[in-house]
């Protein structure tokens, strides 16, 4: 066969060669390349026979345009001999050849310069054979048409057979050495078809028309011959249309192919749009696969292109819409027919409402003449009209289809089952109301769509194409079920409904399909090494799993509870099963399929963990195995493993809080924690690339926020921001975000996940508790940088985890922390964040990390010296600062607090993230370093005083403009940060004696606001309504509001008042009166610093009482709102009778916990933290019985040292000295009558700390309640000498 070879060279150059010969030699080389293509073409390489290029293209339209491309012998021998006399035998011999050497080379591995002469060839036949084969002279018309089918052929190989992938190969120079990417075969093929002159004559093959081809058989009497010929041509031209329109780039305009087809005008009004050409194919009746393939074309054109095919169609709309449902219902159709109509109909339903409707027929139901008589005699309100299926209307074939005695028989075989539960899942998905209440009305509906659920499945094997099929059925109807709980909800669902959950539940079906996906992941281990989108996106078993997955959230959500999947050891064995396939899949991360199903699985496990809490104490057996998972992740590039990585070290965290929750000794080992934490430490360094990039443009706060998805967060604890050695946790606590899952983190990983076939399932609402899950189709070549921003945040909750896990030893985790630079970079991003304010998500996750850092003395001093001060103090001024001038933050965004009226079953909308928040948490920072580190830290916390006075004194000042939720949070985190401070207040003069000074107005000034605004429950709901509409106020405006305030709000002072007004405190009032409760314990606590110790006054003569300024003025007045009105006697007189008021209403509340003894340890607030419900029970008090103590112990010592200080004033008149003792001895002899009054009933003890009795216990003792018998009320026990210190203030000084 050697000598073929040169005899096709020898007879390329003679002048008149002989066609036929050399078309027979060519023939017996086609021949041999059926079974030796690498030998051939190899050999054919050495001759000049094919065309060839030198070059190597990068640019694919570079390579479809034909630049550089020698058409070589035998193009000389098409343009001189063959068109010259019109016949073509080489022609057509180089065309089969071309076709079996791409058959032949596309499963080798080929070089760069032969994929490059391939594409040569392939580019070669488009454009100078098949663009212009119709124009050509012909002695026999037959070639013509052999000639264009061939042509054809060698097309659909290439789309069909030969892979995407693009030939590397490294070039190597003297300067430089670099990768060579070219363009691939299929590539160049696709884009020469969208833009240049060959799509235009594969447009004019596809349009040739039903009639014309109907006119050639009537011509030959038979399909045999010239029409099968047309048929087969024309079945090319649609299958490579459907190919062209699944494989164009996506976000890229309309090129010329998809314009022609989308274009509603051919030129001609007589002529049909070439929509309605393609679509009449339905009426061929000879060739079944002709119509299939057009049938296929239009749906493929439905799901891509935008156009309305129903207006394409035309006045012919309706005979078509008849045609097809009449192949659909005629049981001796093809059922791959049958099966491409359903999956043309799903597809119209999710994108072309019009033609959807036209085969849906729902017409208005006829009613009977004495009925229509009735009802024109009665004036009935307008009722919305009852609807019914048409006679010519396509459920009624799904219907008969779909029936269980009829499933798995000739009538409904499985994969036409399967194409018709599609559709009834595409109608389900896209929510048509209508149709779906005339389907469940159907007599053994929901028996008939749940029958696959019931049947036992084997692992499909080979070419088991009727499994695939069942299991793609199985997929739908756990969708459908999953949809029409969540759309309808647990009361209303249907009996058969509920019956077929019950009957799910008692055979035990939810384990077995949890057992059967396993084994379906298992069997496809390191399967699809190089599958490609479209082929991933239809794969059985992952569209099982997005189908078992939204039937298991939907499960774990409220509208789920009519799955009846309650049992714990059931929900057990489903994430026990995860975990291991989660595990298995990472054994061949290399497979595109098992990448995609580790994202799915994780995704899926996160959010079933945080849902299901009865079951992650079971699930910390999987701990160490997911550390190995990380550990297989470390390496990985591509989006969807990375995502995969955010997801299990979510998952991770979430164990190793429970873990720490339920006080278990044995947790993860010191090697693996020696594993884990440089992994970690590296997924933190990807913040480098993401987040320190400064934002040049200037937009304002709010606008630069990015997007709360992708993030996947994990429950934070309740516990203390400053738990120090030494330190007991403190009695006024504000209540500590508990960051769940269930927020924002399974919302992002749910609504990253694919689904395949699904379409965009997008009908989770927020209130479920799922957040909204968007399902996008299966994209592998996802962006990158979304799962790139996840992973730092995730990495740093984790770290944060696996650092208070091992808090006790330092030593082990330091060392690692310093290796891999974690503060520097940390601290640098997180300025960098803060400059460009992005990456919010990621400077909260520092921010708690470097917080709980904070309580550990040395890594508080490891923060420290790496300069927390000098990179975030200046940069949160641009958190808050506009144009030059502070802006108070708090004055937030509605959204940011809703204060609409409470409605039943009604979720407290989320909080949003914001930058204020930030500003938040940095102060709390500052806070735990000052109480960790004391004197060490002094100067930092200075210097950030300093930075910042204006914005703290405004966060004061706002409090009583402003009583939304973060202006309310933020001014706790401000008077817990100045009561640090006030442990130092002797270096804080020394340095800031101007500021302290006009800072302690503005504290006393605070509390006279909050003991103004907690006394008027009324008041403060007029002002959070008023408060609410205008989002901002000014201090201008408050003089308004108190003026338009009726009277006796601002009058009103008791809760007695309030409720014999009538009126019932709301539950967002009580919440806003606990945080200023708060508020004002921590401002009293600070004030104690500022004023003279009590025992010295009493008992040091000499001193010197200059020292100590007067904290509030002479006046015993209930406080009131209004503009400079300054804080008095009457003020803190008016907080402790308060506290003794809130005490008496909780009454039913018994045997308190007993407080810590120091203020400093309420916890900071997170962020985005969630609400209770606004329909909480009136009866549950908001209210903490220690901080009301603590406000009333502090605001008595205040009382007593200023009423002591203010006598010991040498220039106080004497008017004013016994106005002074007459007041404070009557409100306070009052207030110990109440007090009494209250230990009777069986008060809690004290949490005073900063007075020298530390509780208070019942006094079994005292049976008066006189105030002549005070002297008797309080004994010499310890726990009770405080009162006692009272008494005797009120007995020896001031009477």
């Amino acid at each position: 066969m050697g000598c073929i070879y040169p005899l096709i060279s020898s007879l390329c150059v003679v002048p008149n060669p002989p066609l036929t010969l050399l078309a027979s030699c060519i023939k017996c080389l086609a021949v041999m390349a059926d079974n030796d293509a690498q030998h051939v073409w190899q050999s054919l390489q050495q001759t000049t026979f094919l065309p060839h290029t030198g070059n190597v293209y990068t640019q694919v339209a570079e390579a479809a345009s034909g630049a550089g491309i020698l058409p070589a012998d035998y193009g000389k021998i098409l343009c001189q001999h063959e068109m010259t006399c019109g016949s073509y035998p080489v022609t057509l011999e180089f065309l089969k050849l071309v076709k079996a050497l791409l058959k032949g080379l596309a499963g080798e591995n080929v070089s760069l310069a032969t994929s490059q002469d391939l594409l040569a060839c392939v580019i070669f036949v488009q454009k100078e054979i098949f663009a212009n084969f119709q124009k050509w002279r012909y002695a026999d018309f037959t070639h013509m048409e052999q000639v264009g089918q061939l042509s054809l052929e060698v097309c659909h190989t290439v789309l069909h057979v030969l892979p995407i992938l693009r030939v590397t190969e490294e070039s190597q120079t003297d300067t430089d050495r670099k990768e060579i990417q070219s363009v691939s075969i299929r590539e160049a093929c696709v884009h020469a078809f969208l833009h240049t002159s060959a799509g235009e004559a594969l447009l004019a093959i596809a349009g040739t028309g039903v009639d014309t081809l109907e006119q050639k058989i009537i011509e030959q009497g038979s399909f045999d011959g010239a029409a099968e010929r047309l048929s087969q041509l024309i079945k090319l031209s649609l299958s490579i249309l459907n190919r062209l329109l699944l494989l164009k780039p996506a976000n890229r305009p309309p090129c010329p192919l998809e314009h022609y087809l989308t274009s509603h005008t051919t030129g001609l009004p007589h002529q049909p749009h070439l929509i309605a050409v393609m679509a009449s194919y339905i009426y061929h009746r000879h060739d079944p696969r002709l119509s299939t393939l057009a049938t296929l074309l239009l749906r493929r054109l439905a799901l891509a292109a935008p156009m309305s095919i129903f207006g394409c169609l035309g006045n012919q709309a309706a005979a078509l819409r008849d045609m097809y449902l009449s192949r659909l219902q005629t049981h001796s159709e093809n059922v791959r027919l049958k099966v491409g109509i359903l999956e043309f109909l799903t597809a119209a339903v999710e994108t072309q409402p019009g033609l959807s409707e036209l085969f849906l027929n729902l017409e208005p139901a006829k009613k009977d003449s004495k009925d229509q008589a009735s009802t024109s005699t009665a004036r009935a309100p307008v009722q919305q009209k009852e609807m019914t299926l048409g006679k010519i209307s396509c459920l009624h074939a799904v219907l008969d289809i779909i029936e269980e005695p009829k499933q798995g028989t000739t009538h409904c075989p499985p994969d036409l089952h399967c194409a018709a539960l599609g559709l009834l899942r595409a109608l389900w998905h896209d929510c048509r109301e209508t149709a779906l209440t005339l389907l469940r009305k159907r007599p053994k509906f929901w028996q008939n769509v749940a029958a696959p659920l019931f049947q036992d499945l084997p692992v499909p094997e080979g070419e088991a194409n009727a499994v695939r099929c069942q299991i793609k059925t199985v997929a739908h109807a756990f969708l459908i079920l999953a949809l029409e709980c969540f759309y309808v909800g647990n009361n209303t669902l249907d009996d058969g409904l509920q019956n077929i959950f019950q009957k799910l539940k008692d055979k035990n079906r939810y384990v077995y399909w949890s057992q059967y996906l396993c084994e379906l992941l298992e069997s496809n281990d390191g399967h699809g090494q190089d599958i490609e989108e479209y082929l991933l996106r239809e794969h059985e078993v992952l569209v099982l799993l997005q189908g078992w997955r939204m039937f298991l959230l939907v499960a774990a959500s409220q509208s789920g509870n009519a799955i009846q999947l309650t049992d714990v050891k059931t929900k057990c064995s489903i994430l026990n099963g995860i975990a291991m396939a989660i595990h298995n899949q990472t054994e061949f991360l290399s497979s595109v399929f098992n990448a995609k199903a580790c994202s799915l699985l994780t995704g899926l496990y996160l959010a079933l963990l945080t849902r299901w809490k009865s079951c992650q104490n079971s699930q910390w057996k999987h701990a160490e195995a997911f550390v190995s998972v990380i550990e297989k992740y470390a390496d990985a590039e591509q989006g969807v493993l990375q995502r995969s990585q955010s997801a299990v070290m979510a998952t991770l965290t979430t164990l190793l809080q429970d873990h720490r929750k339920q006080d278990r000794e044995k947790g993860l080992s010191i090697e693996t924690i020696e594993t884990l934490l440089p992994l970690v430490c590296v997924a933190m360094q990807h913040s480098t690339t993401l987040y320190n990039k400064p934002n040049t443009t200037t937009t304002t706060t709010s606008s630069n926020i990015p997007p709360t998805h992708g993030t996947p967060t994990t429950p934070r604890r309740q516990r203390s921001t400053m738990d120090t050695p030494g330190r007991n946790r403190s009695t006024m606590d504000t209540p500590r975000r508990n960051r769940s899952t269930m927020d924002t983190p399974s919302r992002t990983l749910l609504s990253e996940q694919p689904s395949g076939v699904f379409g965009d399932v997008s009908m989770m609402e927020e209130s479920v508790g799922l957040g909204k899950l968007e399902e996008n189709q299966v994209d592998v070549e996802e962006p990158v940088n979304k799962h790139k921003q996840s992973l730092p945040v995730v990495a740093a909750y984790l770290l944060d985890e696996l650092l208070l896990a091992e808090k006790d030893q330092v030593s082990a985790w330091m060392p690692l922390l310093r290796q891999h630079s974690v503060l520097p970079l940390l601290l640098s991003t997180l300025q960098d964040c803060m400059q460009a304010q992005k990456g919010i998500h990621y400077v909260e996750a520092v921010l708690l990390l470097l917080t709980d850092l904070a309580t550990i003395e040395e890594s508080a001093e490891s923060v420290r010296i790496g300069g927390l001060t000098q990179h975030t103090c200046l940069a949160l001024l641009h958190l808050y600062q506009q144009n030059g001038d502070s802006k108070l933050a708090a004055n937030t965004r509605i959204k940011d607090l809703k204060v609409d009226k409470p409605k039943q079953h009604q979720q407290q909308p989320q909080e949003v993230i914001s930058w204020p928040g930030i500003y938040r948490l940095c102060v709390s920072l500052n806070t735990s370093m000052l109480a960790t580190l004391h004197h060490a830290y002094l100067t930092d916390a200075l210097n950030f005083f300093g930075v910042h006075r204006e914005r703290i004194v405004q966060c004061l000042e706002s409090v009583q403009l402003n009583q939304s939720q973060a202006c309310l949070l933020e001014a706790q985190a401000t008077t817990l940060f100045l009561y640090q401070m006030a442990h130092y207040k002797q270096d804080w003069r020394f340095h800031m004696p101007t500021e302290l000074d006009h800072l302690l107005g503005r504290l006393t000034q605070l509390c006279h606001t909050c003991v103004a605004l907690i006394m008027r429950p009324r008041l403060l709901q007029r002002l959070l309504e008023m408060s609410a509409r205008r989002v901002e106020l000014v201090p201008q405006q408050l003089s308004h509001m108190m003026r338009s305030t009726p009277v006796g709000l601002q009058r009103q002072v008791s809760f007695e008042q309030a409720e014999v007004d009538g009126a019932q405190t709301d539950p967002k009032v009580m919440k806003t009166q606990a945080k200023l409760l708060v508020i004002l314990n921590q401002s009293l606590s600070a004030l104690r610093y500022f004023s003279p110790d009590l025992l010295e006054l009493l008992l040091n003569q000499s001193m010197t009482v200059s020292d100590y300024p007067i904290l509030f003025e002479l006046g015993f007045s209930a406080p009131a709102l209004g503009q400079d009105t300054p804080a008095t006697f009457g003020t803190f007189l008016s907080a402790v009778n308060m506290s003794i008021e809130f005490l008496n209403k909780m009454e039913g509340i018994r045997n308190a916990p007993s407080p810590s003894k120091s203020p400093t340890k309420a916890p900071t607030s997170r962020l985005g933290s969630k609400e209770k419900k606004d329909a909480e029970s009136p009866l549950e008090n908001p209210f903490d019985r220690s901080v009301l103590f603590l406000i009333m112990e502090s605001g008595i010592w205040l009382i007593m040292t200023q009423g002591l200080r203010c006598l010991k004033e040498t220039n106080l008149p004497l008017r004013d000295r016994q106005l002074l003792k007459r007041e404070l001895s009557t409100e306070l002899s009052t207030f110990l009558h109440e007090l009494q009054r209250y230990f009777r009933r069986g008060g809690p003890a004290s949490p005073s700390s900063a007075s020298p009795s530390t509780s208070i216990l019942r006094n079994p003792l005292s049976a008066s309640g006189s105030k002549s018998s005070l002297h008797s009320s309080f004994s010499d026990q310890q726990e009770q000498v405080f009162f006692r210190v009272l008494q005797m203030f009120i007995q020896q000084i001031l009477r």
